[in-house]
């Protein structure tokens, strides 16, 4: 398949041991819907299934967008009380968490927006490289959404307590530059070089002895903790009533409605 189908959905490009997961949803900027998210788990399992490939490549169709997130018209959807909330958020998880649950080396190569989920589905990946015009957002505290336990336990192993606070109660823009100062990427490339950056470094990553990269990225995932999906009882009774909360219901509408939300604690 080509990349420049308007349906959304997930494809996979493999030439020369490396496979290229490219999420596609042009419409919405490549923002991740359900079926994109299942779509993805599968896509993995059959990646780490595939003798022939030897490493990875996660990213977005087009130049202009990695994931911007959750397709957030879904909501109403598939988040409409905490049994469905339950199950969109365990198929969610399992989505973003695939490239750190794969075997295999796995790039994220961003260009442009990195948002939301999409941003937790490249924290989650091994190496992380950004075009020079790419930019991240966590935004879930601008729409009243909790995060669940196991994905912040990701981020606070990659970037510490102080940045991954920064991210999220912020919900500012970082760009490319300032990424790289924190440690949320490993490279940054001029735009017009990218593509070829991303491929060269690919190649050498799948140049390289299959077990001996499988037992060095479980020993770092180990060490990390971010093999864990346990979630403490109290930090999920939290998540749950904001979940429910009207400042949930509020940050969707504001979202829909292109306006600044009106929280209200409650």
């Amino acid at each position: 398949m080509g990349e420049t189908s308007e349906t959304a959905e997930v494809q996979v490009l493999q030439a020369d041991g490396v496979a290229r997961v490219v999420v596609s949803n042009p419409a919405k900027r490549n923002a991740m819907t359900l079926a994109i998210k299942q779509q993805l788990i599968e896509a993995f399992q059959k990646l780490d299934d595939d003798a022939g490939t030897r490493c990875v490549v996660v990213t977005g169709a087009g130049t202009k967008s990695f994931i911007s997130g959750a397709d957030i018209s879904e909501f109403d959807k598939h988040r409409f009380d905490l049994k469905a909330e339950a199950e969109y958020l365990k198929i969610t998880t399992a989505a973003v968490m695939a490239p750190a649950q794969a075997s295999k080396p796995v790039i994220a190569s961003i260009r442009g927006a990195c948002a939301g989920g999409g941003l937790q589905l490249a924290v989650n990946c091994d190496i992380r490289i950004a075009a020079r015009s790419a930019f991240f957002i966590m935004p879930a505290a601008r729409l009243g959404l909790g995060y669940p336990y196991p994905l912040i336990a990701n981020f606070v192993s990659l970037l510490g307590r102080g940045r991954v606070a920064d991210l999220f109660m912020s919900a500012r823009r970082v760009s490319a530059e300032e990424a790289l100062a924190i440690g949320l990427v490993n490279q940054v490339v001029a735009d017009d070089e990218f593509e070829s950056a991303v491929a060269s470094y690919a190649a050498d990553v799948a140049a390289n002895a299959p077990l001996a990269l499988k037992v060095v990225k479980e020993s770092i995932r180990r060490f990390a903790g971010t093999t864990s999906t346990h979630i403490p009882s109290d930090v999920q009774q939290m998540l749950d009533a904001c979940t429910a909360s009207q400042d949930a219901i509020e940050g969707r509408t504001a979202f829909r409605e292109k306006r600044k939300p009106l929280f209200r604690g409650r």
